[in-house]
């Protein structure tokens, strides 16, 4: 089995563009295979947020196949379930191949060298960690918490088990979001770290704007994100939990 995949939801170009750059730049401090997951035309009876052009799509489908790099496979499929969708799609095509399977959106923008050691060296120091996100959420429903799903992964053992249904459009995505990732981590009795603090390795933007950069604050053990306009958004509220090794734990 192979340590680890990094399976990348991918849909605008400019994002896209950067994105890849942005392999090329920073070292990620381990060696891994790369799965880009192309969302590519609706079908007609789903209606997605944002649709783009015939000529973006032609556009994205170069770019990923002129990207060089050694361990690369390539899906195309149609946009049905937006990221979620190309998230499982992805994970579908490599079941069983690894030990963790990293997931992330083409609007992240990686900041630094060792972006995905430092979710590799969690699973390896720390055994009952099942699953890892940069964002963990205040859920809508018992237990409360949910694995915001810009960026995350989780073990094999993990993933194998959990029941994943195809999700058709936004909502489901969103269903999937709040009822799905967290509650199987914890129904096989593993946690869920929360790592990096946001802002460390990745920032996320997108449609090409900043309007919802977040930057990491802290009030009385409460976390937020404090966006443009000044208002904040409490994700996070760490009553009774304790940081440790840059990370806390749900």
């Amino acid at each position: 089995m192979k340590t680890i995949i990094v399976i990348v939801a991918v849909y605008y170009y400019e994002e896209t563009k950067r994105f890849l750059n942005n392999l090329n730049i920073y070292d990620s401090g381990i060696e891994y295979d790369l799965c880009l997951v192309v969302n590519n035309k609706e079908p007609d009876y789903v209606t997605n947020r944002n649709i783009i052009s015939n000529d973006e799509r032609d556009s994205v489908l170069s770019l990923v196949n002129d990207f060089e790099k050694g361990n690369k496979n390539i899906i195309i499929r149609d946009n049905k379930g937006e990221d979620i969708g190309a998230f499982k799609e992805g994970y579908e095509k490599n079941k069983g191949k690894y030990k963790y399977y990293f997931f992330i959106n083409s609007p992240a923008i990686i900041l630094c060298n060792n972006w995905l050691l430092n979710f590799y060296s969690v699973y390896e120091k720390y055994d009952k960690v099942g699953a890892i996100a940069v964002q963990v959420g205040n859920g809508r429903n018992p237990p409360k918490w949910y694995i915001k799903t810009t960026w995350w992964s989780m073990r094999n053992e993990v993933i194998d088990k959990m029941i994943w249904a195809e999700p058709n459009n936004r909502i489901d995505c969103i269903n999937q979001e709040h009822d799905l990732f967290y509650p199987h981590v914890k129904s096989m009795n593993f946690d869920v770290a929360q790592v990096d603090d946001i802002t460390n390795s990745f920032k996320y933007i997108k449609y090409g704007k900043q309007i919802c950069e977040p930057i990491t604050m802290h009030e009385h053990d409460k976390c937020f994100n404090l966006y443009e306009d000044g208002h904040k958004e409490y994700f996070v509220c760490y009553e009774n939990k304790k940081r440790k090794d840059n990370m806390w734990l749900f």
